[in-house]
């Protein structure tokens, strides 16, 4: 596995937490469909 391959699975991670946190900040209709487009 090289360190490209690597780095993604981090990246995507990253960001995940990044859009989790300021899923506060969103209405409930963009909660739900963050959570359809990112776990489906």
């Amino acid at each position: 596995i090289s360190d490209g391959q690597q780095l993604i699975p981090r990246i995507f991670i990253v960001i995940m937490r990044f859009v989790r946190f300021h899923m506060t900040h969103m209405s409930t209709w963009d909660k739900i469909s963050a959570a359809d487009y990112y776990y489906y």
